[in-house]
């Protein structure tokens, strides 16, 4: 799963595409830093830190009943948005042409090895996705060419209705990715709008807010689910570290409620940031005030010895500072 290191035009929608996963997705097309907040360089003259990870290798397709693999049905001619039409139409909610479609069809891998299961949870397309499971069931938990699997895609595209579905079917809560992220980690507060009739293919055009509730639905979903609330990823950052890098604040809110321990909830990555440094690392001023609130340590260091506040006077964030200095 590789992070985009360069920003992207404001005026330019991101597209899904082979190189382009859903984490890359959660920053959007403003000015968030989410893969490039706490791992840029924060000391003058320091490396950057980041690896950029080469997708993972595909695993072989699953052979149908014809004999024929979903490989060598993702011949089919692609739609005009250039995806073939049975992801086109999953895409784009379109039931009764997906309806139409043969088996080898609904099992077909696109050029990021995404199923159209895949692309209804990430448009939140519920009746095509229940159908798919109905027909294509071996897709549930099939993994693209950055490790996101269907309920990655859901809970990333903010789709309640597709994450429930997906977990009534037995989808994996504790799947990782390239980045060893789980759903968990990329669950937010954003959902996916209609994609684009026509090309660039398959292109997100922008997000909205959901209403808080649909967000811990979601995350309360996961949790009956079994998902781990403090899971781990390559980094060593927790759901917590990722949504208060996000400035996802119900999100954050909602994490503190259920972890089991102080030690869960200071929790610090690979680089010894707290939620607190990430948070103020990428100006999330609602959630620096959030966990100062709810009683995280400001003056804890990181491995390089900075400070929460520290981290947000470096890079311009004001309001940050005042949110440190107005809790006593």
């Amino acid at each position: 799963l590789e992070a985009q290191r360069n920003s992207e035009n404001a005026s330019q929608p991101k597209a899904l595409g082979p190189k382009t996963s859903l984490y890359d997705l959660l920053a959007g097309n403003d000015d968030s830093h989410i893969d490039r907040g706490v791992d840029v360089p924060i000391a003058e003259g320091a490396a950057d830190e980041t690896a950029e990870l080469a997708s993972p290798a595909p695993e072989p397709a699953p052979e149908h009943a014809s004999g024929e693999s979903a490989q060598q049905a993702e011949s089919v001619p692609s739609d005009a948005d250039g995806l073939p039409p049975a992801h086109h139409a999953a895409a784009n909610g379109l039931l009764a042409s997906l309806q139409g479609q043969n088996l080898e069809a609904l099992y077909s891998l696109d050029a990021a090895q995404r199923s159209p299961l895949f692309y209804a949870c990430a448009n939140d397309q519920p009746d095509c996705a229940e159908f798919l499971l109905s027909r294509a069931a071996h897709c549930l938990n099939l993994a693209d060419s950055n490790g996101d699997t269907p309920l990655h895609a859901a809970v990333s595209a903010g789709s309640l209705r597709c994450t429930k579905i997906l977990l009534s079917h037995a989808a994996h809560s504790e799947a990782a990715n390239a980045l060893g992220m789980k759903p968990l980690h990329l669950a937010q507060i954003v959902a996916a709008s209609k994609v684009r009739s026509r090309p660039p293919p398959f292109i997100i055009r922008e997000t909205r807010h959901l209403p808080n509730q649909l967000s811990r639905a979601a995350f309360s979903a996961l949790l009956h689910a079994g998902a781990n609330m403090a899971a781990e990823d390559n980094h060593k950052r927790t759901p917590l570290f990722v949504a208060s890098a996000m400035n996802r604040e119900d999100c954050v809110a909602f994490l503190i409620d259920v972890l089991e321990s102080e030690e869960e909830v200071h929790h610090s990555d690979h680089r010894g940031d707290t939620p607190l440094h990430a948070a103020a690392c990428n100006g999330a001023e609602a959630c620096v005030l959030l966990l100062l609130q709810s009683g995280m340590d400001p003056n804890v260091r990181n491995r390089k010895g900075f400070r929460p506040i520290e981290l947000a006077a470096r890079r311009g964030h004001h309001g940050c500072e005042k949110d440190f200095t107005s809790i006593k």
